[in-house]
Parts: C-alpha cells; sequence; structure tokens
C-alpha cells in the first residue's frame, strides 16, 4: 500500500513501528455513540446539578443543543393538549435553573431556542390562561399578539376572495366542515382578543375587517359564506363548545366588534366614520389598558415571564396590605374587656356548675369530676324521667269534675260486658330489653320467676292467667243455670 495519509472518513490502523497509516478494508460497522453524544447525555441527565458558572465555557449553539436534547428527552411519548400541545406537564428545566444560567452568563441570555422551548412553557406552567394570575392583555408577546390577529384576518379576506371567484361565476360556494370550524375559530378569536389603539393600528384588523364586512353586505344572502354561518350570540365558550343564546350569522358577529373597535378608537379622540364618541364608549376594553401598555414592552416569552411575575408578586403585597390594615382597623374597633365580675352563686346554681362541681358519685362515692361532671348527672336525670314514663307514666293534674265527665255512662253495663272490661285492662307496664314495654295482666302484678322480678319469660304466665280466669267465669254460668 502507499505511504499517503487517509482521508477523515477512511477507517484505518497505524503501525506504531513504521509510522505507517494503513486502511482497513472492509471494517465492521457498529452502532456504538461517539464520545461526544455520551458526555452530552451525561450533561444533560444531570443538567441542574452544574453550578450556573460552568456553562459559561459553552458557546451559544452548544447551549442551545443541550436545551434542544433536554426538551426533547423529557417531552412525553404521546399526548395532546398540557403546555405545548403535546400532553407535556412541566418545563424541561425549571425557571431557578434557567435565570441563573442566563443570569451569570450574558452570552447565553438571548436565545431564540430558549425562548422557544422553555420559556415559553414556563410562562404556561406558572400562569395559566384560565386563572386569575394571567389577564386577557398578556396572553402573548406583543410581536405575536399582532401576528394573531394578522392571520385571523388573513382566513377571513381568503374565504371573502373565494367568495369573489364563486360570484364571478354566478355560483354558490360550496364550504365543509373544516371551513365552518376555521370561520368560527378566526370569529371568535378577534372577539376574545384584547385591544388599544396601538394594537389597532399595528394589525391593520379594523381596515382589513371593514373592507371584508362591506363586500360580504353588497352579496345577497344566500350567496355569503358568513351570513350562512351562524354561531351563539354569546360566542364560542373556551373549550370550544357552543355558548348559550340563539345562533345568529357570523357576519353580525364581525359587525359588532368591529363597532366596538371604532367606538373605542373614537373615545380616545380619533375621528372615525361612523362612530362618535358615546357616553361609556370604549368601556369594554378598559380592563386590558393597563396589561397592554405592559405587554408592548415584551418582545419575547422571556420578557413576558418577567412582567407576570412581577405583576403577581405586586398583586400579593397588595393583598397582603389589605389583609394587614382589616386587623388594625378591628383592634381599634373591636371592643375591649374592662372589668371582669365573677358570677353569683344564683346564676351558677341555674347552669348547675356549682351543684355539679359539689355532687358526689352515689354509686361509687367519687367526685363528679371523675365521671364527666354536669353532663353525666344530666344524663342521669334523663334516664330517670324516661324510666318514670316506662312503669306508670308521669301523673297529671286532672279536676274531679273532668273525670266523672269522662268515665260517666248512660247505660249500666251487663256482667258479660264488665267482665270483658276487666280482662282488657292492664295493671302495669313491664320494661323489656331494647326499651320496649308490655302489658302485664292486674293478676301477674308482682310476680316473680325464678327469684327475679317479672320479664319477658312471664308471656306464658299471663297466658295461663287468662284461660284460667275464662275457665272460671264458665264455670260460673254454669252453676248458675
Amino acid at each position: 500500500m502507499a505511504d499517503s495519509k487517509p482521508s477523515p472518513g477512511d477507517v484505518f490502523a497505524v503501525n506504531s513501528k513504521k509510522q505507517k497509516f494503513v486502511a482497513v478494508k472492509d471494517a465492521p460497522k457498529t452502532n456504538r455513540s461517539s464520545l461526544f453524544s455520551r458526555c452530552r447525555a451525561v450533561v444533560v441527565a444531570n443538567m441542574e446539578r452544574y453550578p450556573a458558572e460552568m456553562f459559561g465555557m459553552l458557546g451559544p449553539d452548544d447551549w442551545e443543543d443541550l436545551l434542544r436534547v433536554k426538551h426533547k428527552k423529557t417531552a412525553p411519548q404521546r399526548g395532546s393538549g398540557g403546555l405545548d400541545g403535546t400532553g407535556r406537564r412541566t418545563p424541561a428545566v425549571s425557571e431557578r435553573f434557567l435565570s441563573d444560567v442566563e443570569g451569570q452568563n450574558e452570552h447565553l441570555a438571548e436565545s431564540e431556542l430558549a425562548d422557544q422551548l422553555v420559556w415559553k412553557d414556563l410562562c404556561e406552567h406558572k400562569f395559566s390562561r384560565t386563572g386569575l394570575t394571567r389577564p386577557k392583555g398578556l396572553t402573548l408577546p406583543w410581536p405575536m399578539l399582532v401576528r394573531q390577529l394578522q392571520d385571523q384576518a388573513e382566513t377571513l379576506v381568503r374565504f371573502k376572495k373565494m367568495e369573489d371567484m364563486a360570484e364571478d361565476n354566478e355560483e354558490m360556494l360550496e364550504y365543509s366542515y373544516e371551513d365552518e370550524q376555521c370561520i368560527l375559530n378566526a370569529t371568535q378569536t378577534l372577539k376574545d382578543s384584547p385591544m388599544n389603539l396601538k394594537l389597532l393600528k399595528e394589525s391593520g384588523i379594523g381596515r382589513v375587517l371593514k373592507k371584508m364586512i362591506k363586500a360580504s353586505t353588497n352579496r345577497s344572502p344566500h350567496l355569503s359564506i358568513f351570513e350562512r354561518i351562524e354561531m351563539p350570540e354569546a360566542g364560542i365558550m373556551p373549550g370550544r363548545a357552543a355558548g348559550k343564546g340563539k345562533d345568529i350569522p357570523v357576519l353580525k358577529h364581525l359587525k359588532k366588534q368591529l363597532q366596538l373597535w371604532m367606538d373605542l378608537a373614537a373615545s380616545i379622540g380619533v375621528d372615525m366614520n361612523g362612530s362618535s364618541a358615546k357616553k361609556g364608549s370604549g368601556m369594554d376594553f378598559l380592563d386590558d389598558a393597563l396589561d397592554l401598555r405592559l405587554a408592548e414592552d415584551c418582545v419575547n416569552w422571556r420578557q413576558l415571564f418577567s412582567t407576570l411575575k412581577s405583576k403577581a408578586d405586586q398583586r400579593r403585597e397588595k393583598l397582603g396590605q389589605k389583609i394587614r390594615n382589616n386587623r388594625k382597623r378591628d383592634n381599634k374597633v373591636r371592643p375591649k374587656i374592662v372589668k371582669v365580675q365573677t358570677m353569683s352563686h344564683k346564676k351558677a346554681a341555674m347552669l348547675n356548675r356549682s351543684s355539679a362541681s359539689q355532687a358526689t358519685w352515689q354509686r361509687g362515692g367519687g367526685g363528679v369530676k371523675e365521671y364527666g361532671g354536669a353532663k353525666v348527672l344530666s344524663l342521669r336525670k334523663e334516664a330517670q324521667h324516661q324510666s318514670q314514663r316506662q312503669k306508670g307514666g308521669l301523673p297529671k293534674k286532672t279536676s274531679g269534675f273532668g273525670q266523672a265527665v269522662a268515665f260517666a255512662t248512660s247505660t249500666k253495663l251487663t256482667p258479660m260486658q264488665q267482665a270483658q272490661q276487666s280482662r282488657r285492662k292492664a295493671a302495669a307496664l313491664v320494661s323489656m330489653g331494647g326499651g320496649k314495654r308490655m302489658a302485664v295482666h292486674e293478676n301477674m302484678k308482682g310476680c316473680r320467676v325464678g327469684g327475679n322480678k317479672f320479664a319477658a319469660s312471664g308471656v306464658r304466665k299471663i297466658a295461663d292467667a287468662d284461660a284460667h280466669a275464662r275457665k272460671k267465669e264458665k264455670w260460673n254460668k254454669v252453676a248458675k243455670r
């Protein structure tokens, strides 16, 4: 072989004795990664563990390469929604780490890739668009906000040109479901977009929308696509679900929105044809005015995150100051205790406090506090009242005249009726288990079974006593005959 230096792409071996390059033909190809890619993988896996000043030795391209790999490694395999539409739930790196790196390394602080891949996710993660910390005026950086309005205007103009071509051919423009959704989304975006005079001028949305509305109005309603497509009067909700209210044409929505923008410009002093400064005009965009002034200085996601963070800190500080002022006011207005008087013996007795503290437990002789205090005594009294009701009932005060009237009879009872009345009469109530009561015949009153007071087992005794009374009555009748 000739002693010549191989090309960079050749596979070669070096003879250490003769110092010659020897090409190796048909060398086996391997899938092993290079040393650079291995080192990069280690750095990406432990990126946030390194000190921020260590990344100063990297150039902007190397730094963006690390962020690109980190973003790819942390991306979900499948999904939708999330921070960027792929199902991502958290940013690739934390805000604290990225702020430290860009703060200590000025040559890495203006990376556009970091702005798109990381700072955008940080804004969406910490300040949700549906939360109170993300006002409508700070949804997007200023250049993107202008571009968004221009894109929606271009979408509507594209369909307007398609209408012109169909009208020239004396045909009615046909549209698909995708075209309908495209027009509805563009209209809803214009309705939800914040607006001020500077945004109206830079985007040029007012002039474009006015020409498009004028051309569609001059057409016949059945030829205009903006007249045939309808959407709810309240608009489409954030979840892109149908809102409440009757459906009206899209063209009517666009006319109403254009009139609001013209009223806003007229309220500031701009001479607008067909619109005058009315009382209360421009109030629909008053809440967005201050936020849009802050958004004008935000040209990227990095600055937008800083603005949102400072706004959240100010809001938290104002809330804390408001709470402190309320506490100070309450301390001044709140009545203070000047003198404390001890409770009299009569009041204490009424509340059953002194008597409860001096009473003793009858069963064991211990103090009331040992068994639960006054609460135990009240429970015992309640139990005594309940047991009295179960035994015979509480005595009721009745007059003698009332009893005479209640038990007065107009006719005299026969011996048979008197016997039946005596059998039905119950002399006592016996308490049984589970809070139940049982009526006991007067002949069984005071009866004992097995040395115990008559209880549930005395049912048989009652049956025997009733049978004996019937037999005795029957023999008496026979004897009389």
